[in-house]
């Protein structure tokens, strides 16, 4: 059995009708089901089971949504469930991402200039914006609700408001972890193997194997490449 990929479908007004594009193509030839269908039935049914159709909470069932209490379930199983290798893998081919085992995860948002420009084996966390001119490297995590985006919005003294917009390209280097809660700024190159601790703040450029804390983010350590070992500054008595 292997995955064939296939266009998303859409509505008139907008709506998703398929999501999921992998649909499994059994050895024999003949169509598989699925791996995420129509609107009404997104995910395989195995995902949503058990759903809560019958307990007093929900027979007492109100939404200001417009759907269904089945589809309000499968929509929030889908949130909460799809953090996984096969979903995130193919949220990522639905975006474009087509390098190899790009996996993206539930709520990010990735509008790049160019959709080539994530590597393999890149994850990308949940709800994080990644947009504009963003090269990711290989083998990078970005943990959840990390911003990287290249535009910065431009104060313009004719209307005395930010309505200018000014881009620099940001790369991340191979094999970093940005922890949950990070920012780069537009312009920031970071360095290879860098660790980027939780809710800094990146505004300069970053040496390889770098430890990054804090807002602006400064370099407290590094990490030894060949042994994977952490260097404290501070312990160590560096500067």
């Amino acid at each position: 059995m292997h995955c064939l990929y296939e266009p998303i479908r859409m509505s008139n007004d907008g709506l998703v009708l398929s999501l999921a594009i992998a649909r499994r193509s059994n050895d024999d030839g003949t169509r598989g089901r699925a791996s995420l269908q129509e609107a009404g039935d997104l995910l395989p049914d195995a995902l949503f089971s058990p759903v809560p159709t019958s307990n007093a909470a929900m027979d007492d069932w109100r939404t200001e949504t417009g759907l269904t209490r089945e589809e309000f379930a499968k929509f929030t199983q889908f949130c909460n469930r799809s953090d996984n290798d096969v979903d995130n893998r193919n949220r990522a081919v639905v975006i474009g991402l087509l390098s190899e085992n790009v996996r993206v995860a539930p709520g990010a948002i990735v509008r790049l200039k160019d959709f080539g420009s994530i590597k393999r084996n890149t994850y990308i966390g949940l709800y994080s914006y990644v947009n504009g001119d963003v090269t990711i490297g290989e083998d990078v995590l970005v943990g959840p609700h990390c911003s990287i985006t290249s535009n910065n919005h431009v104060f313009a003294a004719g209307t005395r408001s930010f309505s200018g917009n000014q881009g620099e390209p940001i790369v991340i280097g191979d094999g970093c972890w940005l922890a949950a809660g990070v920012m780069v700024t537009a312009g920031v190159r970071v360095g290879r193997g860098n660790l980027i601790c939780a809710n800094a703040v990146v505004t300069r450029s970053t040496p390889d194997f770098a430890i990054m804390v804090g807002t602006p983010a400064r370099q407290v350590g590094s990490i030894d490449p060949a042994t994977g070992a952490y260097r404290w500054f501070a312990r160590d008595g560096v500067a």
